[in-house]
Parts: structure tokens; sequence; C-alpha cells
């Protein structure tokens, strides 16, 4: 999106509270990607062991397609494999969802990304997932933490954000 707001989202794929989250998260953020005039950032946490294969490919995802929609599509097939429970991830096997999904990915050498994600997690003091960080111009940044906080501190910045 664009405009002088912007809302990161901070989760990890294999979070159970972020899990349970997601769903619930798509219908306000895709309404405020709607109104065109905020920035939403998804930016992959790295609490759990297997998230950082998991965030190579959500940034693969993000290259080869780099709009809103695909990006949904590609942390809901994420969080869907996550969400298997006991299989030992490995690139062919998430390339091999995505390609069933039909996921666009393009592979590159990600690492120059990672210091971006790292300063965000730092600036903002990340700690646990999910987390939501509204910032707006002139303002102090608000943090949440939780899925009901992170949903309730959405609908509250709505009037500043043109939603109605």
């Amino acid at each position: 999106g664009r405009g002088p707001q912007a809302v990161l989202i901070f989760s990890d794929y294999f979070c159970p509270p972020c899990q349970a989250l997601e769903s619930k998260l798509e219908p306000v953020l895709d309404a405020l990607y709607k109104q065109d005039n905020v920035k939403i950032r998804f930016v992959d946490t790295p609490m759990h062991k297997e998230t950082a294969l998991f965030a190579k490919f959500y940034l693969y995802a993000a290259k080869a397609t780099p709009d809103y929609r695909s990006a949904v599509r590609a942390r809901q097939v994420l969080f869907a494999l996550a969400g298997k429970g006991n299989v030992i991830w490995m690139d062919e096997k998430v390339e091999e969802a995505f390609r069933k999904e039909k996921v666009a990915f393009t592979p590159f050498d990600f690492r120059a990304v990672q210091p971006e994600l790292n300063r965000l997690i730092r600036e903002h003091r990340v700690d646990a997932t999910p987390t939501c960080v509204i910032v707006s111009p002139g303002a102090k940044a608000r943090k949440y933490t939780g899925a009901g906080e992170i949903l309730k501190g959405l609908q509250t910045p709505q009037s500043t954000m043109g939603m109605k």
C-alpha cells in the first residue's frame, strides 16, 4: 500500500497464537489495504527453528510477485504448512507446496534483506509474536502484542487511517 501510516505485523509461522490470529487478521488488513493510504509490512520474526526457512520462501514469493494479495497468499500457504505438525521442513518440501498451490517464487540471495528485518525487530523491541506496530507521522508508534490486543489496536486507529 501507500500512505503515511505503516502497519507492521511481526509473526512466526510456527507460533500457535500467530496461526490462530492470521485468519482473523486478514479481513482487517484487507480493509486497510483497500483504503490505499497505509503501508502493510509483514516481518517474519524467528522464534522457532524452522522460521528462517519459511521466511526465506516468503521473501522469494514477495520478489516474484510484489503485490499485497500475493504476499497474503504466500503467508496462507506457509501458515498451513507450519500447522502440519511433526514435519522436518526442507527447501524441496516448501517448493513443492508453493508449486502445488501456484504461489510464484523467485529464489535470490535474501541475506541483504535480513539486516532490515533485524533492525525493525530491534527498533520496535519485538520479543514476542504476534506483535503489531502502527507507525503514524508525528506520533509515537503504537505497539500491540497478542491476538486480542492486535485486533483491538487495528480497530482504534481506523479513523486516522481513513477507515469508516
